[in-house]
């Protein structure tokens, strides 16, 4: 059986009533405790199992404001939804106009990861590409480079004459890191 608690401030306490079950009043603490006390008496009335609904009884200028409230979030979604769309849809032409993630990450003041969750694969894979800029990962470059100079410096030292006596070994002071 479903019935109503009718819960009314009462000092520190709300004051429970169940019309549905006569001479079933009880008080909780908490709203959220409403429901269990109203079963544990219901059952000792021999009621039995029963669903409640518990509403509180609360003035009118203040159930006017709750509504108020809850009518100025549901604006708020929708037009959160509404950006997000908009958001999607200029992510989604800038990607397919060759824009990177990043630029447009730039472009929209928001984050690279951002984009990629804006913009769908499917349309992520119709951005053309500039083969040149993608062709070789950033850091594959810089290791390339660096492997390049590394060589150059090693033929370079090959070719002069060294300061060293022959046959000394010089050796690297090792560090280790304080905790």
């Amino acid at each position: 059986m479903r019935v109503t608690a009718n819960a009314q401030r009462s000092g520190g306490w709300w004051a429970v009533e169940v019309p549905a079950i006569p001479g079933l009043f009880t008080q909780a603490k908490r709203l959220d405790q409403v429901e269990s006390m109203v079963k544990e008496a219901a059952e000792l009335l021999g009621a039995g199992d029963v669903d409640v609904d518990v509403v509180p009884q609360l003035p009118a200028d203040v159930r006017e404001e709750i509504q108020a409230a809850r009518q100025v979030h549901a604006q708020v979604i929708s037009l959160q939804e509404r950006a997000a769309a908009k958001y999607r849809e200029v992510a989604a032409r800038l990607r397919r106009e060759g824009l990177t993630v990043r630029d447009v990450a730039a472009v929209l003041e928001v984050s690279p990861q951002r984009v990629s969750q804006l913009v769908p694969a499917a349309a992520a894979a119709k951005a053309p590409r500039k083969a040149a800029a993608h062709a070789t990962p950033k850091w594959a470059a810089a290791s390339a480079g660096s492997r390049q100079a590394n060589r150059r410096s090693a033929a370079v030292a090959a070719k002069q004459p060294s300061s060293k006596a022959p046959g000394r070994k010089v050796s690297a002071k090792a560090t280790t890191p304080r905790p």
